[in-house]
């Protein structure tokens, strides 16, 4: 399996600005009328599906996904997943360690939590992947976010999507950037993912 060169990441500090200027790229692109997406916010829709093709990227470049932390019988995208509300309340009172030995054999835990209020998820996944637990996360990449600099940088691995992603159910692609963190490895650091290659 190949996946992203770890030993090359850089520290998160020389990686930020490139990041920022990024983001404003995508806010000016915005301001300009550029392409639109439909949000996620806290009023809108939460249980976007992942697509299969960054699924599959994702298994092609990490690992096979063997179980779903925040999903419906609609949009899993494991075997296994467990059955949330919209807040989370099922997902973060779970043992996802548990999950996790039951079904390593077979790959890692996946979280594509909703995008508004995602620090409980990030300091759940900080706090099972220091009991042993494997995960990866989908989230938006505020990367000058508190729960990014307090709960993933000192944690994870984190990867910032190079494309954007068009989630199942959405008209259009999702304007802000993404990232992908690797929980329970034992690398630290930021870099790019490019997970459209061929």
């Amino acid at each position: 399996m190949t996946t992203p060169d770890h030993s090359t990441i850089p520290p998160v500090s020389t990686q930020v600005s490139e990041a920022e200027a990024m983001n404003q790229r995508i806010r000016e692109r915005r301001h300009k009328g550029g392409t639109k997406a439909k949000t996620v916010s806290s009023e809108g829709v939460q249980d976007y599906g992942t697509p299969p093709e960054l699924i599959q990227a994702v298994e092609r470049d990490f690992s096979k996904i063997a179980f779903d932390l925040a999903a419906t019988s609609q949009n899993t995208v494991a075997p296994f997943w467990i059955e949330k509300d919209f807040r989370g309340a099922d997902s973060l009172s779970a043992d996802w360690l548990a999950d996790y030995d039951y079904h390593k054999s077979n790959g890692v835990l996946w979280l594509n939590p909703p995008f508004s209020g995602v620090r409980p998820w990030m300091e759940k996944c900080r706090d099972e992947s220091a009991r042993g637990a494997r995960i990866l996360s989908l989230t938006k990449s505020s990367l000058d976010s508190n729960w990014y600099q307090e709960v993933v940088a000192p944690n994870a691995a984190s990867w910032i999507l190079k494309s954007r992603v068009k989630f199942v159910g959405c008209d259009t692609v999702f304007t802000q950037a993404l990232m992908l963190t690797e929980w329970g490895t034992g690398k630290r650091g930021l870099g790019f993912w490019d997970w459209k290659r061929k």
